[in-house]
């Protein structure tokens, strides 16, 4: 989401009440008491999987060509924009996977491709469902991000370039903080410690650990 932008429309903040209960054979999970709620746990479960078959958040949009694709998240917006008249199985929930509404659509195509980013999560599950007729991580990569050139060249084999590229060469930038940034003092006060170690989560922190040790 950091790297998306789309044009939006302001909504109104809506909030939920929640009173927070104590319950400790719900929340407590002590040996005892966690073998009654795996039963609990199991139950959900196969309630979830009648649930996945039948919601709308996993739905398949018709398309005008052969092309198939199962996807999800921002994967979806990359095929969508690509191949618009493509036949899409959006996957809204992921987990527990329809197995039903999956194999069924499967079975319309001679070849479904499978574009998520990462692991191949999705196509790992629905091979093991028994279906053969997928294309996924055979052409798309592992790591890093996808796009639309790049979903497009795997499934083409061309090679494109983005048509966004500068009229001339620019510089180089590297990255900088925030001006104004309060933790700019912080960070450099402590870059004058000897011999101190400074830890911090992705993003931010990382990043202001790496510019000033």
């Amino acid at each position: 989401m950091a790297h998306s932008q789309s044009v939006v429309e302001e909504g109104i903040r809506k909030e939920i009440a929640y009173e927070y209960k104590k319950d400790i054979q719900k929340y407590v999970m002590m040996p005892a008491i966690a073998k009654k709620r795996h039963e609990v746990v199991e139950k959900r479960l196969n309630d979830l999987k009648k649930f996945a078959e039948e919601t709308d958040l996993n739905k398949i949009e018709e398309g005008k060509t052969n092309l198939a694709f199962i996807t999800a998240g921002i994967a979806y917006q990359y095929v969508k924009e690509v191949y618009p008249d493509a036949w899409v199985l959006k996957l809204g929930m992921i987990w527990p996977l329809p197995q039903r509404l999956i194999k069924d659509f499967c079975s319309r195509f001679e070849k479904v491709y499978i574009v998520e980013e990462l692991d191949p999560f999705l196509e790992e599950n629905i091979r093991a469902m028994g279906v053969k007729n997928v294309v996924g991580k055979e052409i798309f990569k592992l790591t890093s991000e996808y796009s639309l050139l790049f979903i497009k060249s795997a499934i083409e084999k061309i090679q494109m370039e983005s048509p966004y590229r500068p009229n001339e060469e620019l510089a180089p930038r590297l990255p900088v903080l925030c001006p104004g940034c309060p933790h700019r003092g912080i960070f450099y006060a402590l870059s004058k410690i000897k011999d101190i170690i400074v830890t911090g989560d992705i993003g931010c922190y990382t990043f202001r650990c790496s510019l000033t040790f």
